[in-house]
């Protein structure tokens, strides 16, 4: 018997690697059925994990029909995953994506086994708390002695706006922004669910989205955790709390008159995806360059500039220095030619008030590599420079005796 027929791990443990790979596999629509009837694609899954078919048709409206209906069955175990991949016959499936969820699984249930025994691996450390621990991968920091994680907003929504929560996250991490929820963060164990949220809120989230539908009016919960953000954002005097409209919706008082993105108004002059990366990015940007100054105090200093000898001559017979940037980008020709002159008007000079004997010393003293340096220099005036002047001035010539005469 196959060992993932009897999986108990959620969905949520499958990696978004092995997502896009199933993806990748399904979401082609597939003209002959299965033995069983079931189409021989996403949409046969989506009827063996009980999807009716107003479900599937709003998946099939997403970018992403497969990660759309594993986002939607995220709780539902492995096992009637694999199950449904047999009953639509998708067999090559299985046979392309088995190790990848084998390997997921484990390492879904070696985190569940470590938190498990978190009590008893952390009390060994000194000033660390079990209480400290509220998401995945907290105590390997604590272990390790890294900080807890942060996140630059926390996402609150009802549980049937899965789909669009899904959307979110796929679009903003995309761009970089770090978003926490509690299917895919929050450890189990807390003694009730919405303390742990409130404590990720106050102490790990810069922001709070909050998915605002019908449904999501109608939780107590969420109305609660909706006005601890708004009143956490005026206790630290700033922006904590940002509404998203998913579906028209009467907002209560308390969120009536605040700024929000509004995804009911269809095609306007702002795109809402682009607005709320914007409003989000804000945390990032902070995160990002606090470790960034982290890793520039790090770096060694600098060498300072070894200091000019005085011994060495300003004026030699070494070439012009490097003409600075932006002279070179005006006209390096027109610089190299002024500094071609200048320097051998310096030469003259010092030739007609140097002894010869000196000049013979030092001459000598240049050799090949003098030599060589004045070869691959260029003549000013040469023999066809000289014939040609001559032809101008004979021409000249010639015209004032024509208009004499």
């Amino acid at each position: 018997m196959d060992e993932l027929n009897t999986v108990e791990s959620p969905i949520v443990a499958l990696t978004e690697i092995t997502k896009e790979k199933l993806a990748l596999l399904l979401n082609g629509k597939k003209i002959l059925p299965s033995d069983d009837g079931f189409p021989r694609d996403w949409r046969g899954v989506a009827q063996c994990l009980d999807c009716d078919n107003d479900v599937v048709q709003q998946l099939g409206r997403s970018a992403s029909p497969t990660v759309a209906l594993l986002e939607r069955c995220r709780a539902r175990p492995v096992a009637d995953l694999w199950r449904a991949l047999q009953d639509v016959g998708r067999w090559d499936v299985q046979d392309d994506a088995r190790y990848m969820i084998e390997d997921d699984v484990r390492l879904y249930q070696e985190r569940l086994s470590s938190s498990a025994a978190t009590s008893s691996a952390v009390s060994l450390l000194p000033g660390l708390n079990d209480a400290d621990l509220l998401c995945v991968g907290d105590a390997e920091c604590l272990r390790a002695g890294r900080p807890l994680p942060t996140f630059d907003a926390f996402l609150l929504y009802d549980d049937g706006d899965t789909e669009f929560a899904a959307q979110i996250i796929e679009r903003m991490e995309a761009r970089g922004i770090k978003l926490c929820d509690k299917e895919r963060h929050l450890l189990p164990g807390v003694t009730f669910e919405h303390q742990g949220i409130i404590r990720l809120m106050e102490t790990r989230c810069h922001r709070v989205l909050a998915v605002l539908s019908p449904q999501f009016l109608q939780s107590a919960v969420n109305k609660f955790l909706a006005m601890f953000a708004q009143a956490l954002g005026l206790d630290k005097r700033g922006r904590m709390l940002l509404p998203c409209v998913y579906q028209k919706c009467t907002l209560p008082s308390y969120l009536m008159y605040c700024s929000r993105l509004d995804f009911t108004r269809g095609v306007g002059l702002v795109n809402a995806w682009d607005k709320m990366y914007e409003t989000l990015s804000v945390a990032m940007v902070t995160r990002t360059r606090s470790a960034s100054h982290s890793v520039t105090d790090a770096l060694p200093a600098p060498a300072a500039a070894k200091p000019r000898s005085d011994s060495t001559p300003c004026c030699a017979s070494t070439p012009p220095d490097d003409p600075p940037a932006a002279e070179t980008s005006a006209g390096e020709s027109s610089w190299s030619g002024r500094a071609f002159l200048r320097n051998l008007k310096s030469r003259l000079r010092s030739s007609e008030s140097a002894d010869p004997a000196e000049q013979q010393v030092g001459g000598e003293a240049d050799g090949k590599a003098g030599q060589e340096r004045r070869a691959h220099r260029p003549k000013l005036f040469t023999a066809k420079d000289k014939q040609k002047t001559k032809a101008k001035r004979e021409k000249k010539k010639e015209a004032k005796a024509l208009m004499a005469a």
